[in-house]
C-alpha cells in the first residue's frame, strides 16, 4: 500500500520528536561536561541533530502542504459524492411525484365520472319511486341532496390530507367536520332500505292484489 501524505506527515513530525529529544539529552550532557570542567565528546553529533532537524522542518512544510492538497481533494470527492447523492434522490423524488400525480389524475378522473354516476342513478331512481310512490315528494333522491350527502363525506375524506389546514385544499374548500371511519355504500344502503320499506310493501300488496285478478277466472 502506497504511503500518504499524511502518513509521511505524521512519520516525519514523530521523527522530529525522537531527534529533538535526542538533540536536547546531548544539549543538557554539554552543559553537565561544562559544568565539571571535562571535555564533551559529542559536539559533532549535536551539528549533526540540529542539522537533520532543520531538513525535517523543510520536510515538513512540504508534507504539510502536500497532506492539506490531498485532504482538499477528499473534502472536493466527498462533497461531489455527496451532491450527487442529493442529485439522484431528487430525480427519484421528481419521478415519484410525477407518477403519482397521474395517479392522482386518474383518480380525479374516475371520481368525477363516479359522481357524474351518482347524480344520474339518484335522478332516475327518483323517477322510478315517483311513478309507484303517492308521495309528490322524495327528498332523499333529489340529486342536490345527494350532492350534499356524498361531499360531506369527500369532505371528510380530504380533512385525512397530511399538512394543510382544516377544511382546505388549495382551491378547494369545504366545511371542517371531525373525522371519522366510514362506510358510505353502507350507509347509502341503510338509507335507501328505510326510504323504500314502506314503498315496497305498498307494492307488494299492490302486486300481489293484481296477480290475484290476473289469475280470476
Amino acid at each position: 500500500m502506497n504511503t500518504t501524505n499524511r502518513e509521511r506527515l505524521n512519520s516525519l513530525t514523530a521523527q522530529k520528536q525522537q531527534l529533538a529529544a535526542q538533540l536536547e539529552g546531548l544539549k543538557a550532557q554539554r552543559a553537565e561536561a561544562l559544568m565539571a570542567g571535562v571535555k564533551f565528546t559529542k559536539t559533532s553529533r549535536i551539528v549533526e541533530l540540529t542539522d537533520e532537524l532543520g531538513a525535517i522542518d523543510d520536510a515538513l512544510v512540504l508534507a504539510g502542504r502536500l497532506a492539506e492538497q490531498d485532504d482538499a481533494r477528499a473534502r472536493a470527492a466527498w462533497q461531489a459524492d455527496q451532491k450527487e447523492a442529493v442529485a439522484a434522490a431528487i430525480r427519484a423524488k421528481v419521478k415519484s411525484f410525477v407518477d403519482k400525480t397521474a395517479d392522482v389524475e386518474a383518480l380525479a378522473n374516475s371520481l368525477a365520472a363516479g359522481l357524474s354516476m351518482l347524480n344520474s342513478i339518484s335522478s332516475e331512481m327518483n323517477d322510478l319511486a315517483m311513478s309507484v310512490s303517492e308521495e309528490k315528494h322524495i327528498s332523499h333522491l333529489q340529486v342536490p341532496n345527494v350532492i350534499m350527502r356524498i361531499s360531506g363525506r369527500l369532505g371528510r375524506a380530504l380533512s385525512k390530507i397530511d399538512g394543510v389546514p382544516a377544511g382546505m385544499y388549495g382551491q378547494f374548500q369545504w366545511t371542517p367536520e371531525q373525522v371519522r371511519d366510514e362506510d358510505w355504500a353502507a350507509e347509502e344502503h341503510a338509507g335507501f332500505e328505510h326510504l323504500f320499506a314502506h314503498i315496497f310493501r305498498n307494492l307488494d300488496v299492490t302486486i300481489a292484489d293484481l296477480r290475484s285478478k290476473a289469475s280470476a277466472a
